[in-house]
């Protein structure tokens, strides 16, 4: 006896309802119906999209970059099954991002505020966030603004800096447009530093004197420069463990003309500047 080859075919989907109706690109839609199992794609409006098949009565897909409005589709061996209604596609585009303030020392927070085209639907809108230099500033992984809000704020932490600079705070929406909004970050002065007198006759001494706005935590080098070989300044000097001021002797070379001098003092990288005027 022989059997015949036998060919089985399976029945087609079937999709009864999806939630939410509508959303932005990244939004997860609930599909229910029937059949499911097996699936092998789903699509909205024909743009293909990642999917998770929880049973066979159930799909839960994300809304693809590109999305327009229209019908699901779920695909399975058995066929294909679209729904009866539209899945409504919502702008999620960003409109803008502000900084509160945008200027600011190093090592102090700014607000940022995210505003988007439209109210962000049902499941909010997740924005991505990142920044330009991360050793400049930080910002949280992303923010969701939620249903029905059309705005969302965060905070930006950022870093000391020696000199004044420049970051990009980006906000990224799921349809992937960015905004961005630009964060200046000023030097902190770490201290004082005096000449005193300023002005002298060639030949003659002054004193320098370097205040910290808090002590040191260890003995610590003091770099001097001159911008003149007629100022005479150690390379270095030490501030001893727990002390916030630093007094030294400034000598000079007589000189035939008046002439102002810039002496530096750097601490840790950090810099102070003052000014001695040589006088004939």
């Amino acid at each position: 006896w022989y059997l015949d080859e036998v060919t089985v075919v399976l029945p087609a989907p079937v999709i009864t309802a999806f939630t939410p109706g509508s959303g932005s690109v990244g939004t997860l839609v609930a599909i229910t119906g029937e059949r499911f199992q097996g699936a092998t794609s789903v699509l909205f409006n024909g743009k293909a999209a990642k999917f998770y098949p929880n049973t066979a009565t159930e799909i839960d897909a994300i809304v693809p970059a590109g999305a327009t409005t229209g019908k699901i589709t779920v695909k399975t061996p058995g066929g294909s099954a679209t729904s009866t209604t539209d899945f409504v596609i919502v702008n999620s585009s960003i409109r803008a991002i502000s900084l509160n303030p945008d200027t600011v020392l190093g090592g102090t927070a700014s607000t940022a505020i995210v505003t988007l085209a439209t109210k962000a639907p049902t499941g909010g809108t997740l924005v991505t966030l990142s920044t330009s230099d991360t050793t400049l500033a930080t910002v949280p992984a992303s923010i969701t603004i939620p249903e029905g809000k059309s705005s969302g704020s965060f905070s930006v932490t950022t870093f000391g800096v020696q000199a004044t600079k420049t970051v990009d705070i980006m906000a990224t929406a799921p349809d992937a447009t960015t905004n961005k909004a630009n964060l200046t970050l000023k030097a902190k002065s770490f201290g004082t530093f005096e000449i005193d007198p300023t002005i002298i006759s060639g030949g003659d001494n002054a004193f320098g004197v370097l205040t910290l706005n808090s002590a040191v935590g260890s003995d610590t080098t003091v770099s001097l420069t001159a911008d003149n070989a007629a100022v005479i300044l150690p390379a270095t000097l030490t501030m001893p463990k727990g002390t916030k001021q630093l007094i030294f002797s400034i000598d000079s070379k007589a000189v035939t003309a008046t002439v102002v001098v810039t002496v530096t003092v750097t601490l840790n990288k950090q810099t102070l500047v003052a000014y001695l005027t040589l006088t004939p």
